[in-house]
């Protein structure tokens, strides 16, 4: 089993903020998807973190 994690962070006038960190991919998205819609974050970034590294 892999340990991947996604790292959702918002960007407010430049500045990283990160928003949560989650293992399910769906929960990434709709964490920064709430983030866009509420207009407070110029972009938003979605980080795949961890993995199988072989």
């Amino acid at each position: 089993m892999n340990n991947l994690t996604y790292q959702v962070i918002g960007y407010s006038q430049q500045k990283p903020i990160v928003l949560g960190s989650t293992k399910n991919q769906s929960q990434a998205l709709s964490l920064a998807e709430k983030a866009l819609n509420d207009e407070v974050y110029q972009a938003v970034v979605i980080k795949k973190q961890g993995g199988n590294n072989g």
